[in-house]
């Protein structure tokens, strides 16, 4: 469950040579001023600039959310330079991020037919779809959107999108990650043990409950300097692996663990 002050900004790009922008800020949806279109370098900054701001000024993360042309199959017939110019706008994009210092583990992406089946109703690139777009994202920004602004309204949708489903795919990922990640380093083995006072490496050899039987490496009880011939019982500090014994001379126990 995503809390409301863990829902970012979003930022929304149908990056292309006319990239269509628009921003989602929870509580809020995306404003009439929050949408548009961009063709330079300098208006891409802008935008960047102006998403980022808001991010900061809300306390908040900011979730950039690239349409994902990867998934175009050729038999679209969309020839080579046309896949490769969408590709170079959405470099020209993450430079502008990377430059105002956007994490890259804040930017997803999302195929055209997973928002349009969500927010259209079809997958099927068309006319048709173009308009049910650009009457969606009327809709949401609350003033008329011209038929020529399709990119702009296409932007409006996957933002739209991210809101709705996209926000609990990302963060399912990063639990899943972080998971992952716990998973591996609990995996690693632990350092050894060593006695706090003198240095020396102990061996753990027994173990019952938070209590466990050290032995250096000759086989008895590690003191500081020496060894001693009597057991004791000592803990085993679990953040740092290091033993504690509370007396120089024979038997001990830690105390304040």
């Amino acid at each position: 469950m995503i809390t409301d002050n863990e829902r970012p900004v979003i930022l929304g790009l149908d990056q292309a040579k006319t990239s269509g922008w628009s921003i989602w800020q929870p509580g809020v949806g995306i404003e009439a001023s929050m949408a548009g279109t961009t063709r330079t370098a300098l208006e891409r900054r802008n935008v960047v600039e102006r998403a980022t701001a808001l991010a900061r000024r809300s306390k908040r993360k900011l979730l950039v959310v690239f349409e994902d042309h990867a998934e175009i199959p050729a038999s679209r017939g969309w020839g080579t330079a046309m896949l490769l110019g969408l590709g170079a706008s959405a470099g020209r994009w993450r430079e502008h991020l990377e430059i105002a210092g956007h994490s890259d583990a804040w930017i997803m992406k999302v195929g055209a037919n997973e928002w349009r089946k969500k927010l259209l109703g079809s997958s099927y690139a068309s006319n048709s779809i173009k308009r049910l777009a650009v009457a969606r994202a009327a809709r949401v920004l609350g003033r008329s959107v011209l038929p020529h602004e399709h990119d702009l309204a296409e932007a409006v949708c996957i933002a739209e999108w991210a809101s709705l489903d996209g926000l609990a795919r990302f963060f399912g990922k990063r639990e899943m990650r972080r998971v992952r990640d716990h998973a591996k380093r609990a995996a690693q083995p632990k350092p050894a043990a060593a006695c706090v006072l003198c240095g020396k490496p102990v061996d753990v050899t027994g173990e019952s409950g938070d209590l466990v039987e050290v032995a250096c490496s000759r086989g008895r009880m590690l003191w500081h300097g020496e060894c001693a011939d009597a057991d004791a019982d000592v803990r085993l500090l679990p953040w740092n692996q290091k033993v504690v014994i509370v007396k120089e001379r024979g038997p001990g126990r830690l105390v304040g663990a």
